[in-house]
């Protein structure tokens, strides 16, 4: 099976952050791309729960589709992939 593991340092920034994103293939080759999760200016780990803005939540066992949707949104315009679950529920959100 494959396993993709993204990692990125969350902190206080007026640009967008990058990170990596590794696609490990079932004999252990790992294939890097640089990778980005959050819009510019909601990349701190506080923003992770900020739907839409904040990057994507850590602790949580992704799926990632191989096919993605292009969105026209201006400014954000491209080709992008639906992670699931979607939303991600925190303890605090069933309180």
């Amino acid at each position: 099976m494959h396993k993709l593991e993204f990692a990125m340092q969350l902190r206080p920034a007026t640009e967008l952050l990058w990170g990596n994103l590794k696609l490990i293939y079932p004999d252990g080759t790992p294939i890097d791309y640089v990778a980005t999760s959050g819009c510019t200016g909601w990349q701190q780990a506080g923003d992770q729960w900020e739907r839409g803005k904040g990057p994507i939540p850590q602790g949580f066992d992704y799926k990632i589709p191989t096919t993605p949707y292009w969105s026209p949104s201006r400014g954000i315009e491209g080709y992008f992939f639906h992670i699931t679950p979607d939303p991600v529920v925190g303890v605090w959100d069933s309180l």
